[in-house]
């Protein structure tokens, strides 16, 4: 799969002063500390810290900033998307102060990161808790201590952010593929050699680099043709019984697997940016339709039936 980097933080509280020029009226003490925090993170990140040579971002944790402040502003300047917001709405919560509340707590994804978002949700188990029910005995009498259970509720004062993640990378799955191929080759029988062969030209046109985007999705119909092309000649190496079907019937499954994975990223992000609701239902009944015809056996019908969904999901 995909690298990503994820980067947890803890931004300076509101509580405690930070002085005149720092603390804000609205955003409360110490905004301009968060603020500075967050553009700091922000370039740091940009020169790749971990050395993954990955875009891939994900920046979690209690910013203590809600949705319109500066540091949260600070971020979205440098390109990095509020899943919370876009997931789940500005009216979510996952902190209650005084009987009021929002959402201190964020994960915030960057560009490429984005489309492989599946989906976001904030698990209300602290929040909505009475202080009586938390870890903190400090200040409890022996009655309200026994109170305490040791399971997730009131395990903190905050609700953790949860986000869903496809990590897949299907040129590499696909590349591999190609690797495993050639292997086979050299002692090949002449007809099964001449099959692996067109196999391996179809699928070594579907890498060319102009075909993908920088985060691993691709730009055009070609690759599933290609697809299409190569599985065609794998299904009768399959259906010849000889030495290589296993290895062949292994290969049509990497690549049914790696154009399931492009159809859904498509559709994911068509999702995500509210597409339109009569192309994403499209692109979900093209990958109802791509299962069903994998689970027949009907492989290379599936990979056009997953170019399908692919194609309405960049419509919608």
């Amino acid at each position: 799969g995909e690298a990503v980097t994820v980067v947890v933080n803890h931004l300076k509280s509101k509580g405690s002063g930070c002085g005149p020029g720092d603390d804000d009226p609205e955003a409360g003490s110490c905004n301009l500390t968060r603020t500075l925090a967050a553009g700091l993170l922000a370039d740091w990140l940009e020169g790749d810290p971990t050395g993954s040579g990955d875009s891939d971002v994900l920046i979690i944790g209690d910013l203590n900033s809600y949705a319109k402040e500066d540091p949260i502003d600070a971020l979205k300047d440098a390109g990095y998307n509020d899943l919370v917001a876009e997931f789940l709405g500005e009216d979510e919560y996952s902190f209650v102060f005084s009987a009021q509340w929002g959402y201190l707590d964020y994960a915030m994804a960057s560009p490429t990161l984005q489309k492989r978002v599946t989906g976001v949700d904030i698990w209300h188990i602290n929040a909505d808790e009475p202080d009586i029910l938390d870890y903190d005995t400090t200040f409890k009498q022996d009655a309200q201590d026994a109170l305490y259970e040791p399971n997730a509720f009131r395990s903190s004062d905050h609700d953790p952010v949860i986000v869903g993640l496809n990590l897949a990378d299907p040129m590499g799955d696909t590349a591999e593929v190609v690797a495993d191929l050639e292997d086979l080759l050299d002692g090949a029988r002449r007809l099964t050699a001449r099959r692996l062969s067109k196999a391996l030209e179809a699928l070594e046109d579907s890498l060319v680099a102009d075909n993908w985007s920088s985060d691993q999705t691709v730009v055009t119909k070609l690759v599933f043709d290609r697809h299409r092309s190569a599985v065609v000649q794998l299904e009768l190496i399959v259906a010849g019984g000889g030495p290589e079907s296993g290895a062949a019937m292994e290969a049509i499954a990497v690549i049914l697997n790696a154009d399931r994975q492009l159809a859904q990223i498509e559709l994911l992000a068509a999702i995500a940016r509210g597409g339109k609701g009569d192309k994403i239902a499209d692109a979900m009944t093209a990958m109802a339709e791509a299962a069903d015809l994998t689970t027949a056996g009907l492989y290379n019908e599936a990979v056009n039936a997953y170019k399908v969904a692919w194609d309405a999901a960049r419509k919608a």
